[in-house]
């Protein structure tokens, strides 16, 4: 099976924080009112209306969270894994996002699987991670859905299944999910889960590359030099191996150099050539540091 890249790394805790369904009839601190107390704590940590205060933040969070209130506790444990107005302490963050969770609150089980996934404040336990990822899934939560692709893809501590990786990566692409836009291209352009299916990886390639994603900028570049569900264009691929490159994509560098000697897309130019190598090399990119030998030695017979 064709090794699927890891587009993102799992152990980075979501740092987006949950609203506490505030408007403006909310009030800010009855006693009991745990919505309220919530709400306080977003604007100390927002600094709205109130000097930005993490502590103080963190302090209306964990008398809101103590009332049983799971957007709180969800702040509460992102304040702990972050370091946030606490201490950083990944087990208590745990014991809190875990309390999230199990009332049902998407982003909090996907944080929970991210614990489980990276071992943070508990014993990894893959088989955890994909289960916590699932009940975020099913809620529609890109970023587990693309997790669990990414889990089931690889095979990492549970049964590989392409197939039902493809599916989890296309519905967090679908969402615009980068990462699971460039996934998904790459899965349907190496026939991985399905079978090749040219046109819809261009679709995703394209969709995540004129979003920023260097390495779908790297791929479409690739397919309109190789004619692979585009017709072959080579200007076209060095306009978009070119963006990867200026991203710092290793083997975006390596293929403008390329380009650049072949003089494809580009008029031959072995001085841009050596720099794109050189960059790519910098970066232990094996086949341009051949690359660079062969320039050198070329010049030194020409000379």
């Amino acid at each position: 099976m064709v090794a699927v890249n890891r587009f993102c790394v799992l152990c980075l805790v979501c740092l987006a924080l949950s609203a506490c369904a505030f408007d403006s009839k909310t009030p800010l601190s009855n006693d009991g009112d745990a919505t309220a107390m919530c709400n306080l704590g977003l604007l100390y940590l927002n600094g709205e209306g109130v000097s930005q205060d993490f502590v103080t933040a963190a302090k209306w969070f964990r008398k809101a969270a103590g009332l049983g209130l799971a957007e709180a506790q969800y702040n509460l444990g992102v304040a702990y894994a972050t370091g946030q107005g606490v201490s950083q302490d990944f087990a208590t963050a745990h014991i809190w996002t875990r309390k999230a969770a199990l009332q049902g609150l998407e982003k909090a089980q996907h944080n929970l699987g991210v614990a489980y996934a990276a071992g943070q404040g508990v014993d990894r336990n893959m088989s955890e991670a994909v289960k916590w990822f699932a009940k975020a899934a099913d809620q529609g939560n890109a970023d587990a859905q693309y997790s669990i692709g990414v889990i089931l893809v690889n095979g990492d501590g549970v049964k590989q299944n392409a197939t039902e990786a493809l599916r989890f990566f296309v519905a967090a692409a679908e969402q615009g999910h980068l990462q699971a836009q460039g996934q998904a291209g790459v899965m349907y352009v190496n026939g991985v889960g399905t079978e090749p299916n040219y046109l819809e990886a261009i679709r995703w390639f394209r969709q995540a590359a004129e979003n920023g994603l260097a390495a779908a900028q790297s791929n479409l570049g690739i397919s309109y030099a190789t004619g692979r569900g585009v017709p072959q264009d080579f200007s076209e691929a060095v306009a978009w191996t070119r963006r990867a490159a200026e991203q710092g994509l290793a083997r975006a560098q390596f293929n403008l150099g390329v380009a650049y000697v072949q003089a494809q897309g580009v008029d031959k130019n072995l001085a841009e050539a050596q720099k794109w190598f050189r960059m790519a090399a910098s970066q232990d990119h094996g086949e341009a540091r051949k690359a660079l030998d062969q320039l050198s030695r070329s010049a030194r017979a020409a000379d």
